[in-house]
């Protein structure tokens, strides 16, 4: 199935090629897409191989409170549906370090843009290594060589017809994952049902303490209300109500998926396996040979829904908002040098958990707060550009200085200062109402 589906996304990769799209259907895929291709292409990215097998490796590890990875991502989702998403969509813009630029400035634009595309090599990376491990399992391929492999097809697919591609994959990729997760999940409980009264019911113990339940929901969440490539999937949509209906959509699907993969996770840990390789190993070797390759098909759906998007978003910020241009020749050259450092990265660290918080870290302290907040009250309120732009440059500053450090706590003082002077440069300017030129009177 693996060779099968790679073939797929190959074949339609190359048929949006030949067709030779423009930059803006290269990019944001038209901005035609409807809301229930919004939908799935969110779910598609958001539920990637890297947050399916690192929730797997997660609950391995630290059992029930693993679910703050979904549950992180649900609240950020929900937020956006309810808050943002059709502010998102409103103002055209191309991709998020463009939408920086019209709300906050240039000087803003050209520093998100550089902290995205750095700090996104390390999510690339991730699921570089996710894709890794399918490939290793299913083929026997040492654990570098799949690596490379998977990385290579990823990145050509991502290459070859852009985001008018990958919003034809998402839905069939999501629909692919999803059945192999919700058929092992049923036939694990089959074959041996698993009592709840087994499970520990906890959102935290020891090993995953409430200072790493906050770390998720503002760190990993944060990415969900602010993020480029959930805004991505906005900016395809064809217009605001239904970026709103997307974003709404995934929010309420998300948590469902996220409490299947739990279950999976919490069953095949019972037999103290690696965490690393319960998904790829122990819950494939459970199942019958078919459905183990379907299990391994869908994680590898997974993988390339999110990895694709990724390679597609960075390099159209490269293009759009560093250079200026709108070379669709560019941007494929900058999804073969992301890629290729990317993974590097992979091959450097193999951690897929690590690799996501070291990729968000940066971006989320420093990124979500200033523009969260420009978003929430443009046309409401005059707001200080100047500060929200030292929000960025501090909180990120501080943000990666906690990557260097490895010291958690500065990721929350990083985020609370980009906060605290996010909201003091909204508040502290004029009143729409106020900013209104009222007409002249005569006696």
């Amino acid at each position: 199935m693996l060779y099968f589906l790679m073939a797929l996304f190959i074949i339609i990769g190359v048929l949006d090629f030949l067709r030779k799209h423009g930059f803006d259907q290269y990019l944001v895929a038209g901005r035609s897409q409807n809301a229930t291709m919004v939908t799935l292409s969110m779910l598609a990215t958001v539920v990637g191989g890297s947050a399916t097998m690192g929730m797997v490796t997660l609950s391995g590890n630290v059992g029930f409170p693993a679910i703050w990875l979904y549950l992180s991502g649900t609240s950020g989702l929900m937020l956006l549906g309810i808050t943002l998403a059709r502010r998102v969509r409103e103002t055209g813009a191309a991709t998020l370090a463009d939408l920086v630029g019209m709300l906050i400035g240039s000087r803003a634009r050209a520093l998100v843009a550089v902290i995205i595309v750095t700090g996104w090599t390390g999510i690339v990376a991730a699921q570089f290594v996710a894709a890794g491990r399918i490939v290793d399992t299913l083929t026997g391929l040492d654990a570098t060589g799949a690596l490379v492999a998977a990385s290579v097809v990823i990145t050509i697919y991502a290459i070859l017809g852009g985001q008018s591609s990958i919003m034809k994959t998402d839905a069939l990729q999501f629909f692919v994952m999803v059945g192999a997760l919700l058929f092992a999940a049923g036939y694990i409980w089959k074959v041996s049902p698993a009592p709840l009264a087994n499970f520990s019911f906890e959102f935290t113990n020891e090993k995953f303490p409430i200072s790493k339940a906050l770390y998720f929901l503002f760190i990993y969440g944060g990415s969900y209300l602010v993020g480029p490539d959930i805004y991505s999937r906005l900016f395809t949509s064809a217009d605001d109500a239904t970026a709103k209906r997307g974003a709404l959509s995934a929010a309420i699907i998300l948590p469902i998926i996220g409490l299947v993969v739990l279950f999976i996770g919490l069953s095949a840990a019972k037999g103290g396996a690696d965490p690393k390789t319960l998904l790829t190993v122990e819950v494939v070797n459970a199942l019958p040979s078919w459905a183990g390759a379907w299990l391994l098909g869908g994680l590898f759906c997974a993988v390339v829904s999110s990895a694709d998007t990724c390679l597609v978003t960075a390099a159209g910020i490269i293009e759009h908002d560093i250079l200026k241009g709108r070379r669709v020749s560019s941007m494929r050259i900058f999804i073969a040098l992301f890629g290729g450092a990317s993974l590097a990265i992979g091959l450097w660290r193999g951690d897929i958990i690590g690799l996501l918080l070291m990729g968000l870290g940066v971006f989320t302290t420093g990124v979500v707060a200033p523009v969260a907040t420009a978003l929430y009250f443009r046309g409401k309120r005059e707001v200080n550009r100047q500060g929200l732009f030292i929000a960025i440059l501090l909180g990120g500053s501080i943000g990666l200085t906690a990557g260097i450090t490895g010291i958690q706590w500065l990721s929350f003082l990083g985020l609370g200062v980009s906060t605290a002077i996010s909201l003091i440069s909204a508040l502290s300017g004029q009143n729409a109402k106020e900013l209104q030129v009222k007409p002249a009177t005569t006696d």
